[in-house]
């Protein structure tokens, strides 16, 4: 059987035991690509609240923002 030595302890490691660590690693890269996509799904959040904050003028920013408290007024009365 072929044996390699293991790098952090020195010990005699079976070649099956590195394909059960090759296996880790592609496990760990599906978790990275994960994190990216979501990454970039956050990414294309902030550029979308970018892009209308350019585009917004300040009436416009206050009334959505009066919308906004009007809904939560709306919501607590509901529920006394």
């Amino acid at each position: 059987m072929n044996e390699c030595k293991h790098r952090n302890r020195g010990e005699n490691k079976v070649l099956g035991d590195s394909v059960m660590a090759n296996n880790i690693v592609e496990i760990g890269s599906v978790s990275d690509s994960k994190t990216l996509k979501n990454k970039e799904e956050k990414e294309k959040k902030f550029k979308g609240k970018l892009d209308r904050a350019m585009k917004d003028t300040f009436l416009e920013a206050k009334k959505r923002q009066l919308t906004r408290k009007k809904k939560t007024k709306k919501k607590t009365r509901r529920k006394k």
